[in-house]
C-alpha cells in the first residue's frame, strides 16, 4: 500500500509539472503576440482584410504596392490603357503606376488641320488596350519620350508609313532614325496622309493655312 501511494503521488507531481510548464509556454506566447500587436498597432480579426486588421508585418504587404514605371533603353512590357487627346499615351507596367508618355521623334497634324482626326483614330487602333514593348533612346533618357514596339516593328514606323505624322526634333543619331526616315519616304512618294496636300508639310513643320479644314 505504501508503494502504491508513492506511485500515485509521483504521477500527480509529474502531471502538475507538465501543466505548469504548459501554462508558462502559453503565457509567454500570448505575451509575445500582444507585444507584436501593440507595436504594429493592429487588431486581430480573421474576417477583416484591411491592413489594420492584418497580423502580418508591414513588409509582407509592400510587395503588392504599385511602383513607379522607370523607362530605360532596355525594353519592358506595358499595356497602353489610354490614348489622350494630344496623342500622348498612358501606359502601365506590371504592378506599376500609370505613366503618361509621348512617341519619340513624331509630330502630328495640328488640331483643325487635315489628317489630325485620322491620325488620332489610327493611333488608338494601333495601341489602345495592347501589350507592347516600351523603351527609350540614349538621346532621350530621363524624358517621357519613348519607342513603342509591337512584334518586330516600332509603332513610329507604322505611323510614318501611313502618312499620319512626320519625323520631328531629330539629330540623325537616334537608334531607329533611318528606319523611320525610310518609312516616311515611302509615304511621301505614295502621297499618303499628310503628304497628299502639296505644301502642307514644310521644313518648319505643318503649314496650317494649307492644311486648315472644317471638321477634318
Amino acid at each position: 500500500m505504501h508503494r502504491k501511494k508513492d506511485d500515485y503521488l509521483e504521477i500527480v507531481f509529474r502531471q502538475g509539472v507538465k501543466l505548469i510548464i504548459s501554462g508558462i509556454i502559453i503565457g509567454l506566447l500570448m505575451g509575445l503576440f500582444s507585444l507584436i500587436a501593440s507595436s504594429k498597432k493592429i487588431a486581430y480579426c480573421p474576417f477583416e482584410s484591411t491592413a489594420e486588421a492584418s497580423v502580418l508585418p508591414n513588409f509582407w504587404h509592400k510587395k503588392d504596392q504599385p511602383k513607379p514605371l522607370h523607362i530605360t533603353t532596355k525594353p519592358q512590357e506595358v499595356e497602353v490603357t489610354t490614348v489622350n487627346a494630344d496623342n500622348s499615351l498612358t501606359v502601365r507596367g506590371e504592378n506599376t503606376y500609370p505613366k503618361r508618355v509621348k512617341l519619340l521623334l513624331l509630330s502630328y497634324p495640328p488640331k483643325g488641320c487635315y489628317g489630325h482626326d485620322t491620325a488620332h483614330k489610327e493611333l488608338i487602333r494601333l495601341t489602345k488596350g495592347k501589350i507592347m514593348w516600351i523603351f527609350t533612346d540614349k538621346q532621350a533618357q530621363n524624358s517621357n519620350y519613348v519607342y513603342l514596339q509591337k512584334d518586330s516593328k516600332i509603332i513610329q514606323e507604322r505611323i510614318l508609313e501611313q502618312g499620319d505624322a512626320v519625323i520631328y526634333n531629330y539629330n540623325g543619331s537616334e537608334k531607329y532614325f533611318y528606319n523611320m526616315q525610310n518609312a516616311q519616304q515611302k509615304a511621301k512618294e505614295q502621297a499618303k496622309g499628310v503628304w497628299l496636300a502639296p505644301g502642307y508639310v514644310t521644313d518648319n513643320g505643318y503649314d496650317k493655312k494649307v492644311g486648315h479644314v472644317n471638321g477634318n
